[in-house]
């Protein structure tokens, strides 16, 4: 499935691939993984680039959350 890259790591904007129901991808320049979302909202989906997932954000990983938050700040909190 291809994948909206927007890292907030390096700003890396482009596409990558994954596989359908993975919950990351790394981003292709910084290698840092990234959590996928539906690109429109909507299981299936495309956008209008073609994607079916959008990755912009960290992916958060319960024993990384502290340094994520120094990092991101109170943004980078699971809601």
């Amino acid at each position: 499935m291809d994948v909206e890259v927007l890292c907030p790591f390096c700003g890396f904007n482009g596409k990558t691939v994954t596989r359908w129901g993975n919950n990351f991808c790394k981003c292709p320049d910084y290698k840092e993984k990234l959590y996928n979302k539906y690109a429109t909202g909507v299981s299936g989906e495309k956008n209008k680039i073609g994607c079916v997932y959008l990755a912009d954000e960290p992916m958060i990983f319960k024993d990384r959350m502290e340094q994520d938050v120094e990092m991101f700040g109170e943004s980078a909190e699971i809601s």
